[in-house]
């Protein structure tokens, strides 16, 4: 709900709808003058809409500290000290509206500024949500169990017509490698054991098929957040998104 805030000593009462006028009417309005402040007669004003010069608080804060000449621990630049503060917008759901973590997808024009990482890659015209590329899990004499295989694929010349294949028939893990000096193509429907299979020599991928986006920093999000979760079975979650999704 709007509201108007007057800040100071009580000079006079504005007994009509101020943001009605200001905002939808012409912005004149009456007053009354309270006594013993304004010496002049008047009766009448006038309201406009300004916007409001708001710099970061890390900028208020070191020109404060160069000011009074004090020390900041956080060096000439404001990088370490992004790390540390939060912003956030108490009037609405979101956690830490104004600040975006590590962990977090950045908008795809967000650019390499803080805390984005320079060599994360978003696709051109994604808006960083795409099908991610298959990650290769393991490679050598090592396959999924013989359990989960969907099919067995003899002739393909390269890993990325066995990609195709398993995008294809929606196969989560692929192998490509040679068995016996013969070139195969294994599709595989889960994974959960990996077994040795000797005479073999290749490379197990994943693939996703789900939307995915771009963290903006992964190294950091391993090392301030990822990591106390593997370590202690601790959950984190992403300081920001409307929805709160876990990270």
């Amino acid at each position: 709900m709007p509201a108007v805030e007057l800040r100071g000593a009580a000079l006079l009462c504005i007994k009509e709808e101020l943001l009605g006028l200001t905002f939808q009417g012409n912005g004149q309005f009456t007053f009354e003058v309270l006594p013993v402040t304004l010496k002049a007669p008047a009766s009448k004003g006038s309201s406009m809409v300004a916007v409001y010069n708001c710099p970061s608080p890390l900028v208020e804060r070191t020109e404060y500290l160069k000011m009074h000449k004090i020390e900041n621990e956080f060096g000439e630049t404001d990088e370490e000290s992004k790390k540390i503060f939060r912003f956030d917008d108490l009037s609405t759901s979101l956690a830490d509206d104004f600040s975006l973590g590590p962990c977090e997808c950045s908008a795809e024009g967000y650019g390499e500024a803080f805390p984005v990482q320079g060599q994360v890659t978003v696709p051109p015209g994604s808006q960083n949500q795409f099908n991610a590329p298959p990650v290769m899990l393991v490679a050598g004499s090592v396959t999924c169990a013989s359990s989960g295989l969907v099919k067995h694929i003899l002739g393909l010349s390269n890993n990325a017509d066995c990609e195709l294949m398993a995008i294809k028939t929606k196969s989560p893990f692929f192998f490509f490698g040679g068995v016996m000096d013969i070139t195969v193509c294994r599709l595989y429907s889960v994974c959960d054991e990996l077994q040795l299979e000797h005479g073999s020599e290749g490379q197990l991928f994943g693939v996703s098929f789900h939307k995915t986006c771009a963290i903006a920093n992964p190294e950091a999000c391993w090392n301030t957040e990822k990591r106390v979760e593997f370590f202690t079975g601790v959950t984190t979650q992403a300081p920001a998104g409307a929805k709160g999704k876990k990270s």
